[in-house]
């Protein structure tokens, strides 16, 4: 393509209005089986690039760690996910900073994180909303689906500087395969989540999210039943 100007190499050329229609597209395609999409910022770590996708239509986004959250944060962007554990003193106080100003969601999946994340609230007189990460295989963290999240949901539900609002999880091994199975992966994410918010509801806990998805589920999002978002943001 002739842009009437030269690049010295490597360079890299984005069209805007290719990518607006990419975001609303990827809008579109899970709200069709009643998912909202939260897009994973972690692959283009652009606030530009955010704005875009949130003026599609996106019901927030989702980061990998919180410094990427504290640039969106500084940027305007108000409702954000951290989809990951924040463990630690120095993190935990960065995390409370950020919900002096907008609503961030982090993850839990231990006892100590949990504990750790509700001293430090009940300290700032606040309460920090959090997700329960679930294991849907890929082995990374998150409890076992079953008795062993329940146990620990029923614990963690007890500190009261946080918030149970939802469960996630991340089926990354959805990613090298293709066609029946990448559709069973997808199916199998969606069932793991939705029996564990069932689990979690008859113990009283008010799951209101269940986050999950990937860049290859999102088009197959009609398997993914059951999800409130997805989280593509691979490509």
């Amino acid at each position: 393509m002739n842009y009437g100007f030269e690049f010295d190499t490597p360079a890299v050329i984005v069209d805007i209005g290719q990518v607006r229609k990419n975001a609303v597209k990827a809008v579109n395609t899970p709200k069709a089986a009643g998912i909202k999409h939260r897009p994973h910022i972690k692959a283009h770590k652009s606030v530009t690039l955010a704005k875009i996708q949130l003026e599609a239509g996106a019901a927030g986004i989702t980061c990998a760690k919180l410094g990427e959250a504290e640039v969106m944060q500084r940027n305007g962007i108000t409702d954000i996910l951290v989809a990951n554990e924040i463990i630690g003193e120095s993190k935990i106080k960065r995390l409370l900073k950020l919900n002096r100003r907008s609503r961030v969601i982090s993850c839990i999946d231990s006892i100590e994180g949990a504990s750790a994340l509700s001293a430090a609230a009940e300290a700032a007189s606040t309460r920090l909303p959090v997700y329960v990460e679930v294991n849907s295989g890929g082995d990374r963290c998150g409890r076992r689906p079953g008795e062993d999240l329940v146990q620990f949901a029923k614990a963690a539900s007890a500190f009261k500087g946080i918030e149970i609002i939802g469960v996630m999880t991340y089926a990354g091994q959805i990613y090298g395969i293709s066609g029946e199975k990448m559709r069973e992966t997808a199916w199998h994410e969606a069932c793991i989540l939705t029996e564990a918010s069932e689990a979690l509801h008859a113990m009283g806990i008010d799951i209101r999210e269940l986050s999950g998805g990937s860049s290859l589920s999102l088009h197959i999002a009609g398997d993914l039943k059951g999800l409130t978002e997805s989280r593509a943001g691979n490509s």
